[in-house]
């Protein structure tokens, strides 16, 4: 699983959000954080102030925290779905129109789905598993053991979510938000210039 889904240690309760057993959420509730008193994620403005959007997470994240920044997948197959935006597989070797990668590491990637390796964007033609290892086939020669989606704009999931191999549903912040900082779990300077905001003190301004 993406490392991100460790940060929290619990999941979400089943009795307070039903759907979380299909790998899906209602958009706009976030009943895992009144139940469990976590800190909010909205600093001083409303959440029907904030541009919000229902988005689809890709599959088998696991658990992902509320305040993840997300990046929006802008080629292939999965355009518009969203994942998390520091998510990167290290492939254990990448050379010409083969990448390996661990077996655990497979479920990230199907036929037909676009990656990028290092800059370099390639579609997937095969993924064969054997030995505890999986094998993938792309269309474009590729160098770089670091491999994850493409993608240019951010958001921000504003509730917990559960993504199994469906992925999930939830809602998204894309701009006029302020939020707590601290809560935006992966914030890096590159991604929150992607996703428009800055930081001012303990608060993050989302634009």
């Amino acid at each position: 699983m993406y490392p991100g889904s460790t940060w929290e240690s619990h999941q979400v309760n089943a009795v307070w959000n039903p759907l979380k057993d299909t790998g899906t959420n209602m958009p706009y509730v976030s009943f895992a954080d009144k139940e469990l008193g976590e800190s909010p994620l909205y600093y001083n403005s409303l959440t029907a102030a904030a541009l919000l959007i229902d988005k689809t997470v890709m599959p088998n994240f696991g658990h992902l925290p509320t305040g993840i920044i997300m990046g929006i997948i802008n080629k292939g197959d999965q355009l518009g779905y969203i994942f998390p935006a520091d998510f990167v597989v290290t492939a254990e070797s990448a050379s010409n129109k083969t990448i390996v990668v661990s077996e655990a590491d497979a479920v990230f990637f199907k036929n037909g789905m676009t990656i990028t390796s290092g800059n370099v964007v390639a579609k997937i033609e095969s993924v064969e598993v054997a030995g505890g290892k999986a094998t993938i086939t792309v269309d474009t020669a590729v160098s770089s053991t670091a491999i994850s989606y493409p993608f240019e704009r951010c958001v921000v999931i504003d509730q917990p979510v559960f993504s199994d191999q469906n992925g999930a549903l939830t809602s998204a912040i894309y701009s006029n938000a302020t939020v707590y900082a601290a809560k935006l779990l992966n914030a890096t300077p590159e991604l929150l210039d992607k996703l428009g905001a800055f930081v001012d003190g303990h608060v993050a301004v989302i634009k």
